[in-house]
């Protein structure tokens, strides 16, 4: 069985990373928590709903709200409702390799070797992690959109999961992984569930549709020279880079990290 794909090109979400930091002064952006990844799902849906948020959790409001008026999207083509706005609750899913990463930054810091400097993690497939932390971090979303979120306002939910928190199988098959997962028919209050596989892959549940999509976001011209990109960094990592820049927070993220194998890897006993 094939699956939906909505694609941009990579300018598209390096565009909406300077519209997202020319929207909001400072002192907004660093209410995005960047080891939540909070800025990057503001990036990414901003990319593709056409237009910034015109608001960031100030009083008690959803973590984004969009006003789809300012937008050339059409709505129900990303799943969301037929309504102006569209509210978007933030979770990042619960894994120890961000508590990892901060504990290195502070030995460094205060001058130490860093007591932490082996990291393991245990490779699963993808509806594992969904089933599990995915539904947690789900009906948690959907309650707090339940609480703040107006009845004319679409509500969706938008799940970060960090690589070396929550490794899957089908990193191989990426950024093409809606095929993979299996339908969230027990979700309802809200119209799409987006799941950001940091930082290869996006994909979207909508409960309109009942379908997976990938939403691919490193699309480039064929033939054409993207001399721009950099080609020891995922698009996402690149275009982070670029925010955290112009959002002049001194913020260290725990989403910009590369492995490297040797030669001698696939020949170590298992």
């Amino acid at each position: 069985m094939g699956s939906h794909i909505v694609a941009v090109h990579h300018s598209n979400v390096f565009w909406a990373a300077e519209e997202l930091a020319s929207a909001f002064e400072g002192e907004d952006l660093r209410k995005l928590k960047v080891r939540a990844g909070e800025h990057l799902a503001a990036i990414l849906a901003t990319a593709y709903l056409g237009c910034a948020p015109i608001a960031i959790d100030r009083a008690g409001e959803a973590d984004l709200v969009f006003d789809l008026s300012r937008s050339n999207c059409i709505p129900q083509t990303m799943g969301l409702a037929d309504t102006r706005f569209a509210d978007f609750e933030i979770k990042s899913l619960k894994g120890p390799y961000r508590e990892f990463d901060a504990s290195i930054d502070r030995d460094a810091l205060e001058g130490r070797v860093p007591h932490e400097r082996v990291y393991s993690s245990t490779v699963r497939v993808a509806n594992d992690v969904l089933a599990l932390e995915g539904m947690e971090a789900i009906e948690a979303a959907v309650g707090q959109l339940k609480r703040k979120s107006g009845d004319d306002h679409s509500k969706n939910v938008f799940l970060i999961s960090h690589f070396l928190d929550h490794p899957i199988a089908e990193v191989t098959d990426a950024p093409l992984l809606a095929h993979h997962l299996a339908p969230l028919v027990d979700v309802v209050g809200v119209d799409t569930v987006w799941v950001l596989w940091a930082p290869h892959s996006l994909t979207m549940w909508s409960v309109r549709n009942a379908r997976w999509a990938n939403l691919l976001f490193s699309a480039t011209n064929e033939g054409a020279s993207e001399s721009t990109l950099d080609d020891d960094l995922e698009v996402l990592e690149q275009v982070e880079l670029e925010f955290l820049r112009q959002a002049e927070g001194g913020m260290s993220s725990p989403y910009l990290f590369r492995l490297n194998f040797d030669s001698t890897d696939d020949q170590r006993p298992a």
